[in-house]
């Protein structure tokens, strides 16, 4: 979408048309870009992240990691630690992440939700 505005807009002659291409081709860059750098989505931005701080497979390690956790503190019984090779830095890091990342994934539903909500109540009158 981004190129194709982006192209119309390079074509047509100054006026409203060139400038609602050109608007568009900057607002379809810049969600892309958006969407692309949020490391909480699959995507080059969580590629990313777990390069630079050398940990593959952060989504799932760190979920794994907070289930651990979370049931050792719930039932107090010790279970089989899931990194039992990891630091500290590393453990915090990858349990914030898993934070983050579920605190991310609810808000979109939430906000899927209630825009989806509003959008049946203006259909139903």
């Amino acid at each position: 979408v981004c190129s194709s505005d982006l192209l119309l807009g390079c074509l047509l002659p100054g006026g409203t048309g060139r400038t609602l291409s050109l608007y568009m081709a900057l607002a379809a860059g810049a969600l892309t870009l958006g969407i692309n750098a949020n490391p909480f989505l699959r995507s080059d931005g969580y590629a990313i992240m777990c390069d630079l701080l050398e940990l593959p497979n952060l989504y799932a390690r760190g979920q794994a990691l907070v289930r651990w956790s979370l049931t050792w503190w719930m039932s107090a019984m010790p279970a089989p630690h899931t990194e039992p090779h990891l630091d500290a830095a590393g453990k915090c890091i990858m349990m914030g992440y898993a934070w983050l990342a579920w605190a991310h994934h609810i808000a979109i539903s939430a906000l899927l939700a209630v825009f989806g909500l509003q959008m049946l109540s203006q259909l139903s009158g």
